[in-house]
């Protein structure tokens, strides 16, 4: 699993879909990897909890990935430095 982030890319670990201010009640972030089996209100604490830890200790997102991950070869994956699982 890469754990990268993009506006577009469907392959990263979270997506951050563009909006637009008239349609804000479209805004959201997509977590692409819970187990459709996992205890969805431990995923959505864990997704809180590590959500205010970065906002607490002011940590700077990677730069995003919108290539397709998979796609990359291992030269490339390092270039753009997604951390890998």
């Amino acid at each position: 699993m890469y754990v990268t982030w993009a506006a577009m890319n469907r392959s990263a670990l979270l997506r951050v879909p563009k909006w637009f201010k008239a349609k804000s009640e479209a805004a959201r972030i997509e977590l692409r990897c819970p187990d459709p089996a996992c205890n969805p209100y431990l995923a959505f604490a864990v997704m809180l909890k590590a959500g205010l830890d970065g906002i607490k200790n002011n940590l700077t997102p990677p730069e995003p990935v919108e290539e397709d991950i998979y796609s990359l070869d291992d030269e490339s994956r390092i270039q753009k430095n997604p951390y890998f699982f």
